[in-house]
């Protein structure tokens, strides 16, 4: 299938259909927005297009030779069906430096728990004593484990070999509680590692009395918490640095996407982390569509708006890359 999309591009250029796939006519504006290894996290209310953007992008970036790799975190996977190809848990190649693949988020949440469980087994023998197993079954249903997992996976792609990976994420209200997570357990870790240290620290009276000397102690589980501090504070400092994490997000020339933005860039900004771009989608030039780019580039004066007119088939590499031709930046 990759050997057929790759084709395909081919003889749309050599038709002059569309471009060289290095001269784009907004090239230069489009690559503000390439991250220096790192992330472009798509945001955006269910239904703008969010999913047709990152196949969009991740096109785009695979065909000035960059090695891309765009993935689905939404539970409602369309990545596929936009690009034209099967996809499944794990990346697969769709065409020249392009691999993609839809997540299973159930999957994701047991590796999580199992993660979790060989670290608390191997922290704290205590868990021996009575039946821990029971209680495995338990966390999978708990309150938050899936925007755990899911910030887990975020983390994990650093370490994937993708100069530039694109994001393709659920509705708003879920993404947000998956970025911000970092500050959330920043919180916990601090309170925790304080009242173990307290603990340790009564421990060690205890027994320096009863032993008549100062007894040193190590103590594994203050040791993990350290650690799991030191990894949440990493985070927070990726998702802060807007050369390595880009967070677009993506309207419609309609009110609730456009309040959704609105809350979003006020929820990130809480934890200094802004969105790069503003994706307005399905543009049309009418007075409406006018109106509302007006709005957008007068509330958001820093921030580029990709403007990404209105099509009728976004299904496809053919059709995407037409698309892609269409696309232009304003400042």
């Amino acid at each position: 299938m990759g050997m057929l999309i790759h084709e395909t591009v081919k003889s749309l250029i050599n038709a002059r259909v569309l471009n060289p796939l290095n001269h784009f006519g907004f090239v230069n504006e489009l690559k503000y927005f390439l991250p220096e290894k790192g992330l472009i996290i798509i945001c955006g209310k269910g239904g703008v297009g969010k999913t047709t953007f990152s196949a969009l992008y991740a096109l785009f970036s695979s065909s000035l030779g960059i090695k891309t790799f765009v993935t689905s975190i939404d539970p409602a996977h369309h990545l596929g069906n936009v690009l034209g190809v099967r996809l499944g848990h794990e990346p697969m190649l769709v065409m020249d430096n392009l691999y993609a693949n839809e997540v299973d988020i159930d999957l994701l949440i047991k590796e999580y728990i199992d993660r979790t469980v060989r670290v608390i087994r191997n922290v704290y023998t205590e868990v021996q004593v009575f039946n821990f197993d029971k209680y495995v079954e338990m966390l999978k249903e708990s309150p938050g484990v899936e925007e755990d997992a899911l910030f887990s996976y975020l983390m994990e792609l650093r370490k994937y070999d993708y100069p530039v990976t694109i994001v393709d994420t659920p509705a708003t209200s879920i993404t947000t509680r998956v970025l911000k997570l970092p500050w959330l357990q920043s919180l916990w870790l601090d309170r925790l590692i304080e009242l173990r240290s307290k603990i340790i620290g009564y421990k060690e009276v205890l027994e320096s009395i009863s032993q008549g000397r100062k007894v040193r102690i190590r103590d594994a589980m203050l040791e993990e918490l350290i650690r799991m501090h030191g990894e949440v504070e990493e985070y927070k400092s990726l998702m802060t640095d807007h050369n390595k994490t880009k967070l677009i997000f993506v309207v419609t020339a309609e009110e609730l996407p456009i309040l959704e933005l609105r809350r979003f860039v006020n929820a990130m900004g809480r934890v200094n982390v802004r969105i790069q771009g503003i994706v307005l989608n399905r543009y049309v030039d009418n007075e409406s569509n006018n109106k509302r780019l007006n709005q957008l580039r007068e509330e958001y004066r820093e921030v580029p708006i990709i403007i990404v007119p209105y099509s009728e088939n976004v299904i496809g590499v053919e059709n995407l890359m037409k698309l892609l031709n269409k696309i232009r930046v304003v400042w």
